[in-house]
């Protein structure tokens, strides 16, 4: 999980710990994610909807894991929807795909335009 970039000692952005990484972040009713959370998302990553993998820049400290509220502005602004897009666009499996073609054909076989195929 080490960033190959060089790394910069910057006193306006300074390490925090992956718990006090955690309690910056909303969690569910209230309560701040789990530490657990902020490691995985930085080995692990978390998936996107376009496939990619997200990961949250973490450093080794000696035993300690860090990160930096910079590297938690960059990976919540990663997972934002690009504004550009008019509409979301979702990627379909092959089986929705061909579940969708098919009931396609059947409305139009239902409708007289399409003879049914023999499969």
């Amino acid at each position: 999980m080490t960033p190959r970039e060089p790394l910069l000692l910057n006193d306006a952005d300074p390490f925090i710990g992956l718990a006090a990484a955690a309690r910056l972040l909303p969690g569910e009713g209230g309560r701040s994610i789990s530490p657990a959370t902020v490691y995985r998302w930085g080995t692990r990553g978390l998936p996107l909807t376009d496939g990619r993998i997200l990961r949250l820049k973490l450093w080794r400290i000696g035993r300690k894991w860090a990160t930096t509220r910079g590297a938690l502005a960059e990976f919540i602004a990663a997972q934002q929807p690009d504004e550009s897009l008019q509409a979301a666009e979702y990627l379909r499996t092959s089986s929705q795909r061909q579940r969708a073609n098919d009931a396609a054909e059947r409305k139009l076989a239902a409708a007289g335009v399409l003879k049914k195929s023999s499969k």
